[in-house]
């Protein structure tokens, strides 16, 4: 007979999500990245131990170690993340702050809600118009 137990894996957290007024996509907007933990701080990024959902988050293209994963969006960088790609869809906490994290990121269509994001979420003018296919209030 199988011995099944629930067994914690870590941190999780309610995403109530409440800068998501529209999310048309459903499913369908959503893709699994993978974070490069060593984009972010944690005085800015996670600063409660977590990052949240709603985060905006770029590419890196600079050919490297790191090429192909995802940091923090930043319009002053030069490594891809300059570029907006979509939002951090859930909000979870990171379990190894030097390497590399798995997160669905939200490049669907829909409508977000811009005073519910959270205040270390990155978004920019330019990464608006980026993310033209999303509709901000």
């Amino acid at each position: 007979m199988a011995n099944i137990v629930v067994r914690p894996t870590g941190t999780r957290y309610g995403d109530a999500r409440v800068w998501v007024l529209w999310d048309q996509s459903e499913q369908r907007g959503r893709v699994n990245i993978t974070l490069d933990m060593t984009k972010f701080t944690a005085g800015t990024h996670y600063p409660k131990g977590y990052l949240p959902s709603g985060m905006v988050l770029g590419k890196i293209t600079q050919a490297g170690a790191s090429q192909g994963l995802y940091g923090p969006y930043d319009a002053a960088a030069t490594d891809g993340r300059q570029n907006a790609a979509g939002f951090l869809w859930n909000t979870f906490s990171p379990t190894d702050l030097a390497g590399k994290e798995a997160a669905p990121l939200w490049v669907g269509v829909g409508l977000i809600k811009e005073s519910k994001l959270p205040s270390n979420s990155g978004l920019d003018s330019a990464a608006k118009t980026a993310l033209s296919w999303f509709k901000f209030f």
